[in-house]
């Protein structure tokens, strides 16, 4: 099964990490064909594992216990990316001239619908969500730096 971990907190502050010592990390858990993606701290690896959560859970007590700290890891599958890309939760808003930027983040299992309804309730004029599955998706009108969306969020 092909994988991607998307590692929270990589090469952020005092946590910096060069690749070829996360793919060193990736690679004595016997997992395959381990690549990253810059310095990103994003991994992409074949594994035989089919149970998600027990794969989750060993590359987090793994990276823990070499690192010394946690790293909280978000797989999905090659599908499951190809899908989040394709996905255009905002089309109807986007202008193609549009210099908005949508982000994307991960959780673990998919949100109640009550709590998924909440952040898609935080709008401003800056800043829309939406929810799908285990993703979410956030478009930015502005800048980062100069938007609320993920303090609001942080509310819903």
């Amino acid at each position: 099964m092909h994988y991607l971990a998307f590692l929270r907190g990589i090469n952020l502050g005092r946590r910096r990490l060069k690749m070829e010592k996360l793919r060193a990390l990736f690679e004595a858990l016997k997992f395959r064909q381990v690549t990253t993606f810059i310095a990103s701290g994003n991994v992409a690896f074949e594994s035989a594992a089919r149970d998600e959560s027990k794969l989750t859970a060993q590359i987090e007590r793994h990276l823990q216990k070499e690192l010394g700290y946690e790293v909280d890891t978000f797989l999905r599958t090659r599908e499951e990316l190809a899908r989040i890309v394709d996905d255009q939760p905002f089309a109807k808003e986007i202008d193609g001239q549009d210099s908005s930027t949508v982000h994307v983040g991960f959780f673990r299992e998919a949100l109640p619908s009550a709590i998924a309804r909440k952040l898609e309730a935080v709008r401003t004029e800056t800043d829309a969500f939406r929810v799908r599955r285990r993703e979410y998706y956030w478009l930015c009108h502005t800048r980062i730096s100069d938007s609320q969306g993920l303090d609001l969020a942080g509310h819903a």
